[in-house]
């Protein structure tokens, strides 16, 4: 299955955060359900530790010589250092992917494909979740599951800042730049 979301969508369905997301969810509820995350900003770790606080397992790829700011949402996770430019750690990459459940990208469209890892030939998906245990948020994520692929265990999420179509697709997306957008800048600041 296949899940194209924008951040900027994301911000109009979720305006503000549940308090007590954390004391209420249920830790073992993705229990057994293994996730690569690419290294990335904030829409992607997040989507990552919220898996993570569930119950999956969240393996972080991260540049050879990352930063510490990838550990800031870093909680619960496991972090791996490939280079994906290198033709040995992308085959490193694509057996971890066969070995997992979902994959989240947080770059633009087009990155994945030019390190020759297009997210259709990656894609194994069939994912089962009880859904109705799950935060709005997520259940709205998870819904969006809607392609099959040759890899029918893995769930490729693209969570960039404006989709992966449209005038704005090539933008590096940001905080700043969705709450602008949105208008949710004028209410709160």
């Amino acid at each position: 299955m296949f899940v194209e979301i924008d951040a900027t969508s994301l911000y109009r369905l979720i305006p503000f955060a549940d308090p007590l997301f954390s004391v209420r969810m249920n830790r073992t509820l993705l229990q057994g359900v293994r996730v690569i995350e690419l290294e990335g900003l904030a829409p992607v770790p997040h989507c990552g530790m919220v898996l993570a606080d569930f119950g999956a397992s969240v393996t972080v790829i991260e540049k050879p010589g990352g930063s510490d700011d990838a550990h800031r949402m870093g909680k619960n996770k496991v972090v791996k250092r490939l280079d994906l430019k290198s033709s040995e750690d992308v085959e490193k990459f694509k057996q971890l992917c066969r070995a997992s459940d979902v994959f989240l990208d947080p770059y633009r469209p087009g990155v994945l494909e030019k390190l020759g890892l297009d997210p259709v030939q990656l894609l194994e998906v069939r994912l089962q979740v009880l859904l109705q245990q799950i935060s709005r948020e997520c259940r709205m994520l998870l819904n969006l599951l809607i392609q099959q692929g040759e890899n029918k265990g893995l769930v490729i999420c693209r969570l960039t800042g404006y989709g992966q179509t449209g005038p704005m697709a090539q933008e590096a997306g940001h905080d700043i730049n969705y709450v602008s957008i949105t208008g949710e800048k004028s209410i709160r600041y």
